[in-house]
């Protein structure tokens, strides 16, 4: 029986290059997202390489979206055995443009699906003692980020559920996984949600702010090679260990650092 890989966000960016890495004989892949015709190539590039690959339309910022999948799923006897939630949405702007509905539906993509699937699948890989979860977070839950509040509160919620069910994780022999990857050269940059600001602007920001900017395909090769040895925290670029530490450490630096931030969009310290 072939292995089942679900992977959420499997249209472009990370997701994408996710399941090229993986491709190969034996494997089955379920790619979920919202747009077909890019997920049809991603499926079209894993069946060359011998690999299994199912296209299923999903919004994730819809209720219920991933409960409703898995319940198909099992309806069909069909287990999964790696489940990667890389899909994601943020907001750029200031909180007070900020609407209810941004926040829901960056709660609904970010933090809601990682939930559902921390409800139906661990469970499940539990009580077999198999399986892996791959969760993605931020650099942002050391410090926060300026202008996207809804998208920080949303991965610190992660990383304190990937937390708390590690030590239960590692119990069972269920592989439990938290990727915290630095700026990546991805479609989201090209999806935020804009409130007060500019989509130029925003591209002036992460010039201003002076950090690598990671390709997709390498981000993900390292992820995965990480992952296969064991590792349950991940973190890429490396130079980012560097960040992460000075800003967990330090908070004023973070403070002045995302400064820049500020100017670049036009909003006052």
């Amino acid at each position: 029986m072939a292995e089942v890989i679900v992977i959420t966000g499997a249209n472009s960016g990370i997701g994408k290059e996710i399941a090229l890495t993986l491709a190969g004989p034996g494997r089955h892949f379920f790619l979920l997202a919202r747009r077909v015709p890019e997920l049809e190539k991603v499926a079209t590039a894993l069946r060359e390489t011998g690999a299994q690959a199912t296209v299923r339309p999903i919004d994730l910022r819809r209720e219920h979206a991933w409960p409703g999948f898995f319940d198909e799923l099992a309806a069909q006897d069909i287990r999964i055995d790696q489940v990667y939630h890389c899909a994601v949405r943020m907001s750029v702007g200031a909180v007070h443009n900020t609407t209810a509905g941004d926040w829901e539906e960056i709660y609904r993509v970010n933090l809601l699906t990682a939930a559902d699937i921390l409800a139906t699948v661990f469970p499940e890989m539990i009580a077999r003692s198999t399986g892996r979860v791959v969760l993605f977070g931020s650099i942002s839950v050391n410090s926060g980020y300026p202008m996207a509040t809804p998208y920080c509160a949303t991965k610190t919620a992660i990383h304190a559920a990937w937390r708390s069910l590690l030590p239960e994780a590692k119990r069972s022999g269920v592989g439990l996984h938290y990727v915290s990857p630095g700026f990546v050269d991805t479609p989201l940059f090209e999806n935020f949600i804009l409130r007060g600001v500019t989509r130029q602007q925003t591209r002036q920001c992460a010039l201003s702010l002076r950090v690598p900017i990671s390709s997709p395909r390498r981000v993900a090769t390292t992820i995965v090679r990480k992952i296969e040895r064991g590792k349950t925290f991940v973190v890429t670029p490396n130079s980012i260990r560097l960040l992460i530490f000075i800003f967990r450490h330090i908070p004023s630096t973070s403070r002045r650092y995302f400064g820049q931030m500020f100017r670049s969009l036009g909003v006052e310290k």
